[in-house]
């Protein structure tokens, strides 16, 4: 990311899981879309069964932790919406609390790339 003073180059390796490891077919394209909206460049995702895989590069002015509490709720009211669940009163009904984010370097860049493409 540029700007017109500094330059920077951020990426993060993010899992979610579902609450209870349940099972959801998760659609790649949304969870992307939904990353882009939260400023999220050069997204990269898949999922498994029970969780998302996304890598991708973020600005230093947005702090991990709210981009992660957008996505969360967003990609929940989402997909309750979706699967006419009625609304649920907790703070992500589909997700685990918890998460797993990683700061990724250059170096290993193609290797965390190749390892979401497989999941």
């Amino acid at each position: 990311m540029k700007n017109s003073h500094s330059t920077t180059e951020l990426f993060y390796h993010l899992v979610l899981v579902t609450k209870f490891r349940q099972k959801f077919d998760f659609n790649v394209e949304i969870v992307k879309s939904e990353c882009e909206k939260q400023f999220a460049k050069k997204v990269i995702c898949n999922a498994g069964n029970d969780h998302i895989h996304i890598l991708f590069e973020l600005s230093p002015n947005i702090s991990i932790s709210y981009f992660v509490n957008r996505i969360k709720s967003n990609l929940s009211r989402y997909f309750n919406k979706t699967n006419n669940r009625k609304p649920i009163k907790q703070v992500w009904p589909d997700f685990q609390t918890g998460y797993f984010c990683k700061s990724v370097g250059s170096s290993a860049l193609s290797e965390v790339k190749k390892y979401i493409e497989n999941q």
